[in-house]
């Protein structure tokens, strides 16, 4: 038996019954608005009970009740009785069964499948955010509109997958958002960032290297000293040679000399140091470049996608 109920907010739900049973209180619910629907489906398989054949309500019943006893005619003295039966269990009708206690409980119409809808949410979510990183690489721009095109795709596949809609998957839709929008700009402003870094880092290296192979046949403090002072001047600091005092000397003698020698015999290898390299100054500047990629638009179009997908997970743009 299948149920129709329309709530009093406009929404409209049904669930099938295996027969016409009155249900328990409090076990229907609207999905939108959560409102009792108890009632009113009551009232429904009361009406259906009404106007089916007898057979069918009699089958309905949990049990026969038990036969009425019979008068018994009177008996002579001389007449010998029979010893009296005991009454037994009624016997079942053929065909009746017992009604069931409590209802198979289904998805009404409209309330959405919460798994689903979740898959749907994460999947429109990583697939948004692919799109959004790829046209930022491609173009080296941000099209803000696609940033509101991944919450809106986002928030569709999880109420087709889901079908139906809920606050629940409004919250799910939306958090999916967010995560790829922001996910979708960290990525291009890393891979950016990481292009710009492996063109500075060219040649690096090997500057180190002829560095580190001068480095390590100084031999006298007035030699160290005045290789100091050049390598000063090329960073663009004009330094007297009275500035660096002997613990100067010394600190580079202990310090820095053991690991220039290393890398003048090729320790590290060249990928294992500028990754090392990469790494480091990665992680001195990731945060910063991050929030050096917002602005007000990025902070609108995060709004809009992210509203876009509370709005079609939850069904207000019905």
């Amino acid at each position: 038996m299948n149920v129709k109920i329309l709530c009093g907010c406009g929404s409209k739900y049904s669930f099938d019954l295996d027969q016409p049973v009155l249900l328990p209180e409090a076990s229907v619910a609207c999905p939108k608005c959560g409102a009792d629907g108890t009632g009113a489906a009551n009232e429904i398989i009361r009406e259906a009970l009404a106007a089916a054949p007898p057979e069918a309500v009699t089958a309905s019943l949990p049990d026969d009740p038990p036969p009425a006893p019979t008068p018994r005619a009177p008996t002579s003295p001389a007449t010998p009785q029979a010893p009296a039966r005991r009454p037994g269990p009624p016997s079942a009708r053929p065909g009746a069964t017992a009604a069931p206690s409590t209802a198979a409980k289904k998805r009404a119409y409209g309330e959405p499948n919460l798994m689903m809808g979740t898959v749907g949410a994460v999947g429109g979510a990583l697939v948004g955010m692919m799109i959004w990183f790829l046209l930022i690489k491609a173009t080296g721009y941000e099209i803000g509109w696609v940033a509101w095109g991944v919450g809106g795709l986002t928030g569709f596949v999880c109420r087709v997958l889901g079908a139906g809609y809920s606050r629940t998957l409004g919250f799910i839709a939306a958090g999916c958002a967010f995560v790829a929008i922001l996910g979708g700009e960290y990525l291009a402003t890393q891979d950016a960032f990481n292009t710009l870094l492996a063109n500075e880092l060219e040649g690096t290296y090997e500057q180190h290297m002829a560095f580190a192979r001068k480095a390590v046949n100084l031999e006298t403090d007035d030699q160290i000293r005045q290789f100091l002072v050049d390598q000063s001047a090329e960073e663009g600091f004009s330094l007297p040679p009275e500035t660096f005092t002997d613990e100067d000397i010394q600190s580079f003698r202990e310090e820095s000399l053991p690991e220039l020698r290393d890398l003048a015999e090729g320790r590290p290898p060249k990928a294992e140091y500028e990754e090392n390299l990469r790494k480091e100054i990665s992680d001195a500047v990731r945060g910063e470049l991050f929030k050096a990629s917002f602005s007000l638009w990025t902070i609108l179009w995060l709004i809009l996608g992210v509203g876009s997908a509370w709005r079609l997970g939850t069904g207000e743009t019905q």
